[in-house]
């Protein structure tokens, strides 16, 4: 056996491994960033298609689509530290939203604007945050 030939097999021997624990580690990442995102689109679209009049029957329509969305998100098995992370965010921002919108119904109920104002402006922040936490998970996800 050359020297060349105990080199390529000890390169082969050790490289392979490496190469195969390397991909692993991207595959897992990009595969549980994909299984966190997939269920945040399907909400992102089904909140698309709500009403958007405020009344019981949207309110209904919404708090059923919202629960399905954060116990798809929710159900999704992390081992990423961060990724768990920011499944956590999301479900806060989902309570925030849905509290935001039973405020907003029950102001609107009321007759209340001061009510009305106050859940408008806390929807458009879990708004803001939900753009940002996307954003961020977006970056994360992308990176090498």
């Amino acid at each position: 056996m050359t020297h060349w030939t105990k080199l390529t097999k000890a390169l082969v021997s050790i490289g392979l491994p490496l190469a195969a624990a390397l991909l692993a580690g991207c595959t897992s990442k990009v595969s549980q960033c994909n299984s966190l995102i997939e269920p945040i689109n399907k909400q992102e679209t089904a909140m698309s298609s709500l009403s958007a009049v405020l009344d019981e029957k949207s309110f209904t329509d919404f708090m059923s689509k919202t629960d399905a969305a954060k116990k798809a998100v929710g159900g999704v098995e992390l081992k990423d530290e961060k990724l768990k992370g920011f499944q956590a965010e999301y479900l806060k921002m989902m309570d925030d939203i849905q509290k935001a919108v039973k405020n907003r119904l029950d102001a609107d109920k009321a007759h209340d604007t001061a009510k009305q104002l106050e859940s408008a402006s806390a929807g458009m922040a879990a708004q803001v945050q939900g753009k940002t936490l996307t954003d961020s998970i977006n970056a994360y996800c992308q990176a090498p």
